[in-house]
């Protein structure tokens, strides 16, 4: 049984009627009247009993638990359980910053009458800040366990700042644009080129074909005159 008697000697002045308490619960705190009643007379007196719990080793995690990036909000929770009287949770960094404030603390009692805790503080990841450490306190401010986490959080690119992917879709939309208008650019020109190539032939076969009709209207201009000296030669030698 939990409840018995200490074993006492039952003789003499001296009695002794302690008694023992084992596997001592949360319920069995409170005021105990021990009475006792002799041939000489009776008497009686109050104790008071007090228990205290450990908590258990405190757990933590984070929401979201992964693909954690820069200034990104984060919130962490540590958890300790079966304690009594009520404690306390603190946090801090690896700077040693304290974010007890920021953060927000609920007691649950149990069917046992003992409590367990849980704290949340929501923050900005960074990847200079980790681990986080979370600390359980009983109610005279000493510590009873402690636990770490490590962020995993993504570094970005130097130079990188939010709105970058609106800026990279607009950088590239120009840079289509420009190729687009170079592309029809060099459309132009290459027409206008065929074009001026074209009417420069054309241009060179029409002075060619004037110079053929030049030098035949030439060559007939001579037959002509050979055949006019001819006809007039008669005539001259018959005068």
């Amino acid at each position: 049984p939990r409840f018995s008697f200490k074993q006492s000697q039952l003789s003499g002045s001296n009695i002794d009627v302690s008694l023992l308490v084992r596997n001592t619960l949360r319920t069995d705190e409170g005021k105990y009247e021990c009475e006792v009643v002799t041939d000489s007379g009776d008497d009686k007196a109050v104790v008071s009993l007090s228990v205290t719990a450990t908590y258990s080793k405190p757990d933590m995690s984070s929401v979201p638990e992964k693909d954690l990036q820069e200034e990104m909000e984060v919130t962490l929770f540590c958890n300790a359980s079966g304690g009594y009287p009520v404690g306390m949770i603190h946090w801090y960094d690896q700077h040693g910053t304290n974010w007890t404030r920021s953060a927000e603390m609920t007691v649950v009692e149990t069917t046992d009458k003992r409590t367990n805790l849980s704290s949340k503080v929501t923050l900005k990841a960074s990847s200079s800040a980790p681990p986080y450490r979370c600390l359980v306190l009983n109610n005279n401010g000493v510590e009873e366990g402690k636990a770490e986490l490590n962020l995993s959080v993504q570094v970005k690119a130097p130079g990188k700042v939010e709105g970058d992917s609106t800026a990279q879709k607009s950088s590239t939309a120009i840079a289509a644009v420009f190729v687009i208008v170079g592309f029809l650019l060099c459309g132009l020109l290459i027409l206008v080129l065929l074009r001026r190539r074209r009417t420069q032939r054309e241009y060179g076969n029409g002075v060619q074909q004037e110079s053929a009709w030049a030098a035949s209207a030439k060559q007939q201009r001579k037959v002509f005159s050979s055949a006019s000296f001819f006809l007039t030669l008669p005539v001259w030698l018959r005068g």
